[in-house]
């Protein structure tokens, strides 16, 4: 190792290495990572609690240990012997030493112990090759949600994890605190490192989707696809930082999310698959319906119709797609009212219409199939009185005008005539998107009031990849 330099950068003592790239980036560049850098500074708040799971040689330690100040906490851990004595010395040299517990192993999904490979900046339990190695250490691991009590954890605001490709083993061995406390996780995907350990980023990926976080860029907006995040995450030539947040924080509200048809039908014990009959399902029309869009949403619809059969209400016919794939899923006995309101009415309704349709276009997809079942209605919801007739509902979709007070009144409406175990489902709802589009945002603030309204606890079930959320109504 070459003679130490000592440098000030953002008002802290470093020791660094100047052959080293971390050294030299503090030497050349003033910081480290400067994108998560500004991202966790601005995420972390004082009084927080913080782990900074593979601290090194402390530069995101002492950062966020100043930021949390006197009355907030960081938990550290670094397995490697030679960069926890620079952190310690790090900590001592800024008097931070008391904000900070450091602690000698890493974390995993279990108790062990494991050679790591140290190089000039960095070490992986998951080696790839590249470099020669330094040395190689045998270092202890145990699994966060075994040790948070021993170690005095009381909250978890945000964790930082850089482990080189053990962030998945992390995850499983930390699921229980993570779905206790809820952090926000900045994480790296290398890999190049995954791969050695037999994973890839949509493994680790899909981890952090069943606790139901969402996977975000450093400048807190959601990737826009799951194509995006492999575009920028995924690449063997270099590793990635991004954030998993929690899905309630992006959506205001409790969700549960579903990664695949097949595992939302198995936890809510769904046990017909739908059946899609629309020959032009995965053609998409504008830029909302890319990535098979329509396709996740008319899973989501036609299996809890015909997992659950009964008569429906479709709030909102448009040409009335939504309605054919109700009836085709039903027998002729369940009928499908679908409701819309007559053009010459929507001058009186919302800012955020879809579009408005002539009296021959609506409904005219549901029409030309001649399904017996379909029952069609022209009215404004916010003036309609329901028959008589439209009750014990199986089913109420709502996706008519998608302002936040008509959401909130149409899933009143309709929720006043479901029956015990029906299902409430809404379009247009989609945490990762509703800072793109203002309909998505006014629709997901109406389902929140409504949720707060009548008491619902949720949370509102979200397959991922499709514009739907939904909810049960107990007692079926």
């Amino acid at each position: 190792m070459a003679a130490a330099i000592e440098v000030v950068r953002r008002g802290l003592r470093w020791s660094v290495d100047p052959h080293s790239c971390i050294g030299k980036s503090l030497l050349q560049h003033g910081g480290w990572e400067p994108s998560t850098t500004a991202a966790l500074l601005a995420a972390v708040q004082p009084g927080m609690r913080v782990l900074d799971v593979g601290a090194n040689f402390g530069w995101f330690t002492l950062l966020l240990a100043q930021r949390v100040g006197p009355h907030g906490r960081i938990w550290a851990f670094e397995p490697v012997s030679r960069w926890r004595r620079e952190l310690r010395r790090h900590l001592i040299a800024n008097g931070l030493a008391e904000r900070v517990v450091v602690v000698p192993y890493g974390l995993s999904d279990q108790a062990a112990e494991c050679p790591i490979v140290v190089g000039d900046s960095s070490a992986t339990l998951h080696w790839a090759g590249g470099e020669v190695p330094r040395a190689i250490e045998h270092v202890e691991l145990r699994a966060l949600d075994d040790v948070a009590p021993s170690l005095g954890i009381d909250r978890i605001d945000v964790v930082k994890l850089d482990l080189d490709g053990h962030e998945p083993r992390f995850l499983r061995g930390a699921a229980k605190s993570l779905g206790r406390w809820r952090p926000l996780v900045s994480l790296e995907f290398a890999q190049h490192c995954l791969h050695e350990d037999g994973s890839d980023v949509r493994q680790q990926a899909a981890l952090l989707h069943a606790l139901d976080y969402e996977l975000c860029q450093e400048d807190g907006h959601p990737y826009g696809s799951d194509a995006a995040f492999l575009q920028q995450c995924g690449n063997f030539d270099r590793s990635a930082n991004a954030f998993a947040v929690p899905v309630e924080r992006l959506a205001g509200m409790p969700v549960r999310l579903h990664r695949d048809l097949v595992a939302m039908q198995c936890e809510l014990e769904l046990h017909a698959t739908g059946v899609i009959l629309e020959d032009d399902i995965d053609v998409p029309e504008n830029d909302c319906e890319l990535f098979a869009r329509k396709r996740r949403d008319a899973e989501v619809l036609t299996t809890l119709a015909r997992s659950r059969p009964g008569p429906c209400l479709d709030l909102g016919t448009s040409h009335g797609r939504s309605a054919f794939k109700l009836a085709t899923n039903l027998s002729d006995e369940h009928p499908v009212w679908t409701v819309n309101m007559l053009p010459e009415h929507a001058a009186a309704a919302g800012v955020h219409l879809t579009h408005v349709l002539t009296r021959e276009q609506i409904g005219s997809y549901c029409r030309a199939a001649g399904l017996r079942n379909v029952v069609q209605i022209y009215a404004d919801t916010g003036r309609w009185t329901p028959p008589a007739a439209i009750t014990g509902l199986a089913l109420a979709f709502v996706d008519a005008c998608h302002d936040a007070d008509a959401v909130l009144r149409d899933s009143l409406l309709a929720w006043e005539r479901l029956r015990p175990g029906g299902f409430l489902v809404w379009h247009d709802f989609c945490p990762t998107q509703r800072h793109r589009h203002a309909w998505i945002d006014s629709v997901m603030r109406g389902v929140a009031a409504f949720l707060q309204r009548v008491g619902h606890p949720g949370p509102v079930h979200h397959l991922r990849g499709s514009w739907i959320g939904f909810v049960g109504k107990a007692g079926g």
